[in-house]
């Protein structure tokens, strides 16, 4: 069997144990300057944070102004879509008046150059009632009850309860366009 070297073993021994020696010498590395470095970098990233919360925020508030706008915006088309609604139906209303009055027009220029003894024109459409008068000579004489009869059927104003027939007559003459003058 073989013996150990008892020589090389303590050289061995005592290499090891200056290289143990060595051991507390190591480079350490440097934990509070590393520490340091994170703080900074968590204060640089909260700052970034802190920039971005505000820049949201700031964002936010336009966006709220923006949907203020909006709205003040939908009002006002709104508005405007009435006023258009308004208009239209204005515009409607004396396109009727238009032809209301052209086919009145036509009725009094018809009535006004006929005969006395001549049928009277009358708008179309309109229930008439049966004590109207037929013939142009029987506007002179028409009752207060044929008159306020024949005025309301022809949609014409009311006039005041002591009128006499014979301005009941004229306004019914008037609209007809009849030419002549209530006796």
């Amino acid at each position: 069997m073989a013996q150990p070297n008892i020589p090389l073993l303590g050289q061995s021994l005592i290499a090891a144990g200056q290289e143990l020696i060595l051991v507390p010498n190591l480079p350490m590395f440097n934990i509070q300057q590393q520490l340091v470095q994170i703080q900074q970098q968590q204060l640089v990233q909260t700052q970034i944070l802190q920039q971005l919360g505000q820049q949201l925020q700031q964002q936010g508030q336009q966006l709220q102004q923006q949907g203020q706008q909006l709205q003040q915006l939908d009002q006002q088309l709104q508005q405007l879509d009435q006023r258009l609604q308004q208009l239209d139906q204005r515009l409607q209303q004396l396109q009727n008046s238009q032809d209301t009055f052209q086919a009145l027009f036509s009725i009094r220029l018809k009535n006004a150059t006929s005969s006395v003894n001549a049928a009277l024109m009358y708008p179309p459409g309109i229930p008439l009632p049966n004590d109207r008068p037929i013939f142009k000579h029987n506007l002179y004489d028409l009752t207060v009850a044929a008159c306020l009869s024949t005025a309301q059927a022809l949609g014409l104003p009311p006039l005041p309860g002591h009128a006499l027939v014979l301005a009941r007559r004229q306004q019914i003459i008037d609209y007809l366009g009849a030419a002549i003058t209530a006796v």
